[in-house]
């Protein structure tokens, strides 16, 4: 059965599945879990020792362990990766396991000029697929994910290639890319970079910032350009994290 929106996770390097899973209960069970460790939910004055960047503390990985998240996984998700990864994909660690929480800081947002990179070299056919599911509303400027939406196509033109080697050769290509890297007024680069965006051998790129409402999982590319998001917003954004392996023949 063929998805019409995956047409634009080729075309985008991404794709909204939204309401994929019933998220009730999935962010209070996560409060409960940091509660325990000393970050409460009515009192931000707890939430500074890590506001701004993702939580990574150990015990957390152990949480996701604990099949909290489990309807995550569905047939709705299941039917997306069949029909981008072929039948009988594999998970990484066989769940959602991975949950990540980043709180706000009370700093401008901006466009970070570090941290871009890709996840795997790019690679036909597809190798792996990364999913974000949404287990709170994470609104623009909320922690979101940044990605260059489109790279992923530019990027299909060095194989095998790791991020510095691909980031070099898409800054000598155009100077829209060297706009990411480099310091710049933070005005201009909001413009440049997420209104107006730029076209590149035909493909129209722009930094995206992935939103979503609880429930909505999002898929993407390995080979798209990403980069962690400073929340400014007034609460956390609580994601998990997945990814699913192509099966090999």
């Amino acid at each position: 059965m063929r998805i019409p929106q995956l047409a634009g996770f080729h075309e985008k390097g991404w794709v909204r599945l939204r309401g994929a899973f019933d998220p009730s209960g999935m962010a209070e069970a996560m409060w409960r879990a940091l509660s325990g460790h000393g970050v409460k939910p009515n009192d931000p004055a707890t939430w500074e020792q890590s506001s701004g960047q993702p939580f990574k503390e150990k015990w957390l990985t152990n949480f996701g362990q604990s099949h909290t998240f489990a309807g995550v996984a569905n047939d709705a998700v299941d039917q997306a990766l069949v029909e981008l990864l072929g039948d009988g994909w594999i998970d990484q660690k066989r769940r959602w396991t991975r949950p990540l929480v980043t709180f706000p800081m009370g700093e401008d947002w901006d466009v970070p000029t570090g941290g871009w990179h890709l996840d795997s070299p790019p690679a036909n056919p597809l190798p792996v697929v990364r999913m974000f599911a949404y287990l709170n509303e994470v609104r623009e400027h909320g922690g979101g994910t940044l990605i260059v939406e489109g790279s992923h196509r530019l990027a299909a033109a060095y194989p095998g290639l790791h991020s510095r080697a691909v980031r070099n050769r898409l800054s000598e290509e155009h100077p829209w890319f060297r706009e990411i890297w480099q310091p710049t007024d933070r005005e201009r680069r909001l413009q440049v970079l997420i209104d107006d965006g730029a076209v590149v051998r035909g493909v129209h790129v722009r930094v995206v910032e992935l939103t979503g409402t609880p429930g909505d999982v999002v898929l993407w590319h390995p080979s798209l350009f990403h980069a962690a998001s400073f929340n400014t917003s007034d609460g956390p954004r609580f994601m998990l994290a997945h990814t699913a392996l192509r099966r090999a023949m």
